[in-house]
């Protein structure tokens, strides 16, 4: 797996490539874990290019949400594939994730307050 990084205003958005799982996942939350420990943890992940998520990088995504809004951020998900939405679904965990099919829409969330 690839993490490609980039800053758009106070949002980080984390560019994945590849699959994420076992080995994959863990180094994804320590990047996110830095990143939070830097005080930037509002974080999206794009995970147009990721070819393939497993239980272990589900458990994953669900650490790294857990730890950013431990730290007062947000996860935000973009490009998320009808396969993994599906298993998100069938594991009770979509409503816990906000996704977006657009980057700007993902980023421009962030400054919405909420209801």
């Amino acid at each position: 797996m690839n993490i490609t990084e980039r800053s758009i205003g106070r949002v980080v958005v984390l560019d994945i490539e590849g699959r994420l799982d076992g080995k994959d996942g863990d180094a994804l939350f320590e990047r996110v874990s830095a990143l939070a420990e830097k005080g930037r943890p509002n974080i999206v992940l794009n995970l147009a290019n990721v070819r393939r998520v497993d239980s272990t990088g589900v458990g994953a995504l669900v650490s790294c949400h857990k730890e950013l809004a431990q730290r007062g951020g947000e996860l935000k998900l973009l490009a998320v594939s009808k396969t993994l939405k599906e298993l998100l679904d069938r594991t009770r965990l979509l409503p816990v994730f906000k996704t977006h099919e657009t980057e700007i829409e993902a980023i421009a969330s962030f400054t919405k307050a909420p209801p």
